[in-house]
């Protein structure tokens, strides 16, 4: 299943797509044609192809058996029946990238491409090609962690993983770090609040003392070796906070592998603190 963040990125190449175009996506694919005498604008139709993607993760396409990847398939066959010369020519950009027919489509989707990445996929040439296990897949942990901060209106912390995960989207790195820093800062202070509301909480540091000191029975576990940090070594709490900023929340300027290794971590450790809460609120 894509993530409603690719499907989004997805829905914008179609949007740029002329009238024909989209009618013709429409037919190929099934979707809801407009209504007889209905005039509707490119972006309308597009949205409403959004809404027929959104709920199709266990629709069979026209070519396979998943009709998103049917459709994200199609576009990348029309890129490259419109730009086909970059099946016989390789182009050297000013900003240094070398573009060949493996790496084109990415490279003109960067968003696109960043998407895909945490729905554990990629693109080469005109093949799908999937990242990660079957089940590993971030797209189901980062759908999940999202309904969950809904239920218990951990807004703030909401907040701070959407703007990481769009800062991860257009690349920006740095900026993406910042913010799963500052979102897992913030959902050990929200998980917190909601277990001991009378307690004051200022930042992460207060948070997991409180979290393995004053909560009972405590929520971080010492029996795990989540908790305490000692002079000589740090507990799996600790060590996870200075891998998330091990000089401030975003040292220099960082890299696409190490951008997305703290958004799989974060994402991952996250959603496995909301489940312990959850069992702890039955």
């Amino acid at each position: 299943m894509l993530s409603n963040k690719t499907l989004l990125e997805l829905i914008r190449l179609i949007e740029k797509l002329s009238h024909p175009e989209i009618n013709r996506i429409i037919g190929v694919f099934n979707f809801r044609p407009p209504e007889y005498g209905e005039k509707l604008t490119g972006i309308t139709k597009a949205t409403r192809i959004f809404s027929e993607l959104r709920y199709s993760q266990n629709t069979k396409g026209p070519f396979s058996n998943n009709l998103q990847l049917d459709v994200l398939d199609y576009l990348i066959d029309d890129f490259f029946r419109k730009h086909s010369f970059y099946e016989r020519d390789i182009i050297h950009n000013p900003d240094g990238a070398t573009i060949k027919f493996e790496n084109a489509f990415l490279l003109k989707h960067k968003e696109l491409a960043n998407c895909l990445k945490r729905d554990g996929y990629t693109i080469k040439g005109r093949d799908i090609q999937k990242l990660l296990p079957q089940e590993i897949e971030e797209a189901k942990i980062e759908s999940e962690l999202f309904n969950i901060l809904g239920n218990y209106k951990f807004i703030v912390s909401r907040g701070h993983l959407d703007q990481a995960i769009a800062n991860h989207s257009q690349g920006n790195w740095a900026g993406a770090n910042s913010q799963f820093r500052t979102f897992i800062e913030s959902i050990l202070m929200e998980i917190t609040l909601l277990l001991k509301p009378d307690q004051k909480i200022n930042s992460a540091d207060e948070a997991i003392k409180c979290l393995a000191e004053i909560i009972a029975p405590p929520f971080l576990s010492k029996d795990l070796n989540e908790y305490p940090k000692t002079d000589n070594q740090d507990s799996f709490i600790y060590g996870f906070w200075k891998r998330l900023h091990p000089d401030g929340s975003h040292p220099g300027l960082s890299d696409e592998d190490d951008c997305s290794f703290r958004y799989h971590i974060s994402i991952v450790f996250a959603n496995y603190l909301l489940r312990r809460l959850a069992e702890r609120k039955k």
